[in-house]
């Protein structure tokens, strides 16, 4: 049954590295948006299947962060210092919470820094 998972994650680590390269093919932010989410959900999937929790966590929170912004950039608005906060938080919580449990916490940086950087993109 694990090689099962690992083949299904190995298939999908491809498809999610085809949406990241077509998300930089979009012209629009709307469109890197969509890849990107679809990207963030295909690589969780994959860290789920592999079990990397501490990756999938961060995954989905960075899909929750970049759907977010797409229903900002949606209305024309731009997500202020608040936003930006809340998703850090979330990100610094469920390390802490993954640390208790015995799990990594290292692949929590990688999405607060991220979400630093898609919040700069909008402002």
């Amino acid at each position: 049954m694990n090689d099962i998972f690992f083949i299904l994650a190995q298939i999908l680590a491809v498809v999610a590295f085809g949406l990241d390269t077509l998300a930089m093919q979009c012209k629009k932010k709307s469109g890197i948006l969509i890849m990107g989410i679809a990207s963030n959900m295909t690589y969780a999937l994959e860290y789920a299947f592999l079990g990397a929790w501490t990756g999938a966590i961060s995954l989905v929170i960075g899909t929750i962060r970049n759907i977010t912004y797409f229903v900002f950039d949606k209305k024309g608005l731009k997500p202020n210092i608040y936003v930006l906060v809340i998703f850090i938080s979330l990100l610094i919580g469920a390390g802490v919470y993954l640390r208790y449990i015995g799990r990594g916490l290292y692949g929590m940086f990688n999405g607060i820094c991220d979400t630093k950087f898609c919040y700069d993109w909008f402002i």
